[in-house]
């Protein structure tokens, strides 16, 4: 069972590497607009506003809202030295066209991707990537309590809930969050739970556990 978690974890980690060498998504570690078009041109910052804008530029409509937001009535008027509505229309029709390039580039990349057998095997092959053929896994299970061993399990059951939290009254100090201030309380265990600690403390007029 553990083997078969850690190629859950291989087998998706390959599938990320696959799609990073082709281009799909960049590197998991690339700062915000750091991705490489294929054919549209800038810089970082132009590639974040191409990122949120590129589709909603696709819709002509949309275009002519957005134009109408940034040229509004009071500054449409001006005229000099060039009519400022239609210096601005401009940038955006060309920036719309480069949109328009990219998307179109990107889609027939996708496309050629989606038919590579690289690809096919993480969606049409992924149950033989996970699970070679030939292992036959059973589990068997069932909710019928069994005789030999009800007694013991309803008497753990009730070991495991009973009594009342215990406090060690010794004053600690615990570390708390990087950047936060290490904090002094006790500690409140739970009986017949060994690995759960709970931490009370006072912040301010505020008691707080942890």
């Amino acid at each position: 069972m553990t083997g078969d978690y850690s190629k859950i974890y291989v087998v998706l980690n390959d599938y990320l590497v696959l799609l990073t060498n082709n281009k799909i998504i960049p590197p998991v570690n690339t700062e915000i607009g750091g991705f490489s078009p294929i054919s549209f041109k800038g810089d970082r910052f132009d590639k974040t506003f191409f990122m949120v804008m590129s589709r909603i530029f696709m819709d002509k409509n949309k275009v002519t809202d957005f134009n109408n937001l940034i040229i509004t009535q009071n500054i449409s008027s001006v005229n000099k030295p060039k009519k400022l509505k239609k210096v601005f229309e401009k940038i955006v029709d060309d920036l719309v066209s480069d949109y328009k390039d990219e998307i179109k580039d990107e889609e027939k990349l996708f496309r050629k991707f989606k038919e590579d057998s690289a690809f096919l095997a993480y969606t049409d092959g992924i149950d033989e990537k996970l699970y070679k053929k030939g292992k036959t896994r059973i589990f068997n299970f069932t909710t019928v309590p069994i005789p030999a061993t009800d007694a013991q399990q309803k008497t753990d059951l009730t070991n495991l809930y009973k009594g009342d939290p215990s406090l060690i009254n010794k004053l600690e100090t615990f570390e708390r969050l990087e950047g936060l201030e290490p904090v002094k309380g006790y500690s409140l265990i739970i009986k017949n739970q060994p690995n759960v600690d709970l931490f009370t403390f006072q912040d301010g007029k505020n008691r707080l556990c942890l």
